[in-house]
């Protein structure tokens, strides 16, 4: 590579490889030729090129510009719209429409619609999912929905293989009724979008749209789209941790599950970690008064059932909070505490230390969470979720009973039937299911004799009593 050439690559979230156990990690590294490269907000490659009024080394010096001074930055970026280049007519649509913070910048939506439709002209494939999706919702007082022209815009931006497209294309087909949007969805997926995943997980849930009810496949999607950081299947995964929906129950992980669905801006999180906190659930401290905040929020947010439970939330406030604890702020206080003391903290702080085994690593747990340190994320949705057992049904335990009898009487030295040849009216009433409450359930309705006793063969069948 020469100097201020760039390497694209181009990844999936899996590579084909299923992480049973643990996390998936990919390291990239970007060496750069020289000191003054490395500093924050300089690209000196660029600058040449924009002296030359080359379009995509305007772009890029706007962009190493717009870390200091938004307008400058607006003028190198202008510049290269007039000569159509289609990344930087996508990212002045962006700065048009939401302008960045502190930036000074003017909203103007009529300048942000003109600069994606050129570049949607131009074949730009993320202008194409970004101006479709906003036609097809539409914006009250910005921008008229459009339904055909969004589908139009969407399905172009689909055959370019981008996964906002697929998910937009895909619900709104799914909701005129057509069956084609559960492949645009499973496309999506297959690209790690977590909306995607999210809805899918709800449809194998919820047995929609012709799909079949499968737990397993719901808790598979649920985890993806948690594991990508979305805040609603954060919260329905925890929801199915704390009340044990088809996976063993764990109390600890799912109030973790909820203070990141939480802190994410879910108004379903916010009232779940709310009751959390209401209720000590999962080792977490009571505090009413941040559970009434919690609740508050999400009621905010419009969340309905936020609202109905407010005033349990005030009339729990009105009484004075446990009493307060003394908590450490700094590396000397941890370090001061006992084993004990660590473990105590750590539990009402409803912080996992299962993996910690000596006094330094419960020190080191407790410091990632002193106050002012911004908390790590928590790797509970990657973790394996352990699912229920499957359940047999009444004929499998009638043919698990009828094979250890068989297998019985062959370790005696019978030459026994095989277990498929038994008569099946023999053993459908043999025994009524939740009445056996003591005892061996095969107990024979006679005392069989031994072959070398009489010399007389066994019966092949024996009757199950309850």
């Amino acid at each position: 590579l020469n100097r201020g050439d760039i390497c694209l690559f181009q990844y999936d979230l899996y590579h084909g490889v299923d992480v049973q156990e643990g996390s998936q990690l990919e390291l990239v590294l970007h060496f750069k030729d020289s000191p003054q490269a490395v500093a924050d907000g300089t690209c000196p490659w660029y600058w040449s090129l924009a002296k030359e009024n080359h379009p995509a080394g305007l772009y890029g010096h706007a962009l190493s510009l717009a870390v200091q001074n938004y307008f400058s930055a607006k003028e190198f970026l202008d510049k290269a719209c007039e000569q159509d280049h289609v990344e930087a007519l996508y990212t002045a649509a962006e700065w048009c429409w939401e302008p960045p913070t502190e930036s000074g910048l003017q909203e103007s939506s009529a300048s942000a619609v003109a600069l994606w439709r050129r570049a949607a002209e131009l074949g730009h494939c993320r202008s194409r999912s970004r101006y479709g999706g906003l036609l097809m919702q539409g914006v009250p007082g910005r921008l008229a929905q459009d339904l055909w022209e969004g589908k139009r815009l969407l399905r172009l931006a689909f055959e370019q293989d981008d996964p906002d497209a697929a998910f937009h294309l895909g619900h709104a087909l799914l909701q005129d009724g057509d069956r084609d949007g559960a492949t645009k969805l499973l496309a999506a997926c297959a690209k790690g979008h977590p909306r995607a995943c999210f809805q899918v997980a709800e449809m194998y849930r919820e047995g929609q749209f012709q799909f079949p009810k499968d737990v397993q496949q719901s808790i598979r999607y649920t985890k993806w789209a948690a594991h990508q950081g979305d805040g609603q299947a954060l919260s329905n995964l925890g929801h199915m941790l704390i009340n044990g929906m088809g996976v063993v129950k764990d109390e600890a992980k799912a109030v973790r599950l909820f203070r990141h669905a939480a802190k994410l801006g879910a108004a379903e999180g916010m009232l779940n970690y709310g009751l959390a906190l209401l209720r000590g659930s999962g080792g977490v401290k009571v505090d009413y008064q941040e559970a009434l905040e919690w609740a508050q929020k999400s009621a905010a947010l419009g969340h309905g059932l936020a609202h109905q439970q407010l005033s349990m939330f005030f009339n729990a406030a009105k009484h004075p909070n446990p009493p307060a604890r003394c908590v450490p702020s700094s590396m000397e206080e941890l370090r001061s505490l006992g084993v004990r003391e660590l473990r105590d903290l750590l539990r009402l702080e409803g912080i996992d230390f299962s993996d910690c085994v000596e006094k330094s690593d419960l020190i080191a747990r407790a410091a990632l969470h002193l106050p002012g340190v911004a908390e790590p994320w928590d790797a509970a949705p990657e973790h394996t979720v352990l699912l229920e057992p499957k359940k047999l049904s009444k004929e499998d335990i009638l043919r698990q009973r009828a094979q250890a009898a068989a297998s019985k009487l062959s370790g005696q030295g019978y030459d026994t039937a095989p277990v498929n040849a038994v008569d099946k009216g023999a053993q459908e009433p043999a025994v009524k299911l939740g009445e056996a409450s003591g005892g061996s359930l095969f107990q024979e309705k006679e005392q069989i004799p031994t072959a070398k006793q009489e010399g007389e063969p066994p019966p092949d069948v024996f009757e199950l009593v309850d």
